[in-house]
């Protein structure tokens, strides 16, 4: 099992309270105990939740699994979440001969951090709105808003022309656009798992492992990619080049 690429995305770590969509701490390192051992692990974003919590506390409510992003065997890469303080520290995009990963909100319009003079993107203005109507209210209405409003983002991404030609039929997909001569792109932030192959080309969404989806993965092995449920490992679907 070993010289394997792992990648997930959007865990979303917050502090405990009810704004904490991630309660899957258990299954997460269970994962990391599977691959961590001669493969690489690569976190594509939006690992904690810093939109909505403070990191001292987001570590404390999830010690376990923050020790494990200590491992030399674990790259971060930032998302819009966590852009702040790890666009400092942590790169934007992995590559490679391959592949090419980024979390994806490069794409989003709401949710770029560098697209708008404001000092933060409106998606931050929302999330924490939704993060005090959690605390307050229900701590389901996050979910509530997703389905009632969650294709907005296909729609801000296709105005901004970032879906790839070919592929834009993919519901809720932030394409990655073209980085030859890269085969394989891989992103997250829609928390919607994807796995598509176009003009011989594979792309690819990590998905999501916050509460109120079915945690997936990517597992690269070579030249074929599959995607796989976080919770027992089985193949969803697979793409070879």
């Amino acid at each position: 099992m070993a010289n394997k690429k792992i990648f997930i995305s959007d865990p979303h770590l917050g502090d405990g309270s009810k704004s904490d969509d991630f309660h899957r701490d258990g299954h997460l390192i269970a994962l990391f105990d599977r691959y961590v051992d001669g493969n690489k692990i690569y976190l594509l974003g939006d690992i904690f939740e810093l939109w909505q919590a403070r990191l001292d506390k987001i570590i404390w409510a999830h010690l376990d699994v923050f020790k494990y992003l200590e491992d030399w065997n674990i790259t971060c890469i930032y998302g819009n979440h966590d852009f702040l303080p790890f666009s400092k520290l942590w790169p934007e995009t992995y590559e490679d001969e391959l592949i090419y990963a980024e979390h994806g909100h490069q794409h989003d319009v709401y949710n770029n951090v560098s697209m708008f003079n404001l000092k933060w993107p409106i998606g931050k203005y929302i999330t924490l709105g939704v993060g005090w109507l959690e605390r307050l209210w229900n701590k389901d209405v996050d979910e509530f808003l997703l389905k009632k409003y969650g294709e907005f983002k296909y729609t801000a991404a296709k105005l901004q022309g970032a879906v790839k030609s070919g592929v834009n039929n993919w519901p809720a997909y932030y394409g990655v656009i073209d980085h030859k001569p890269h085969r394989i792109y891989i992103c997250g932030h829609t928390h919607k798992p994807l796995l598509y192959k176009s003009a011989g080309d594979i792309y690819a969404n990590c998905g999501a492992w916050v509460d109120s989806v079915l945690p997936t993965y990517l597992l690269v092995d070579g030249n074929t990619v599959q995607l796989r449920n976080g919770l027992d490992y089985s193949i969803i679907n697979e793409e070879k080049l």
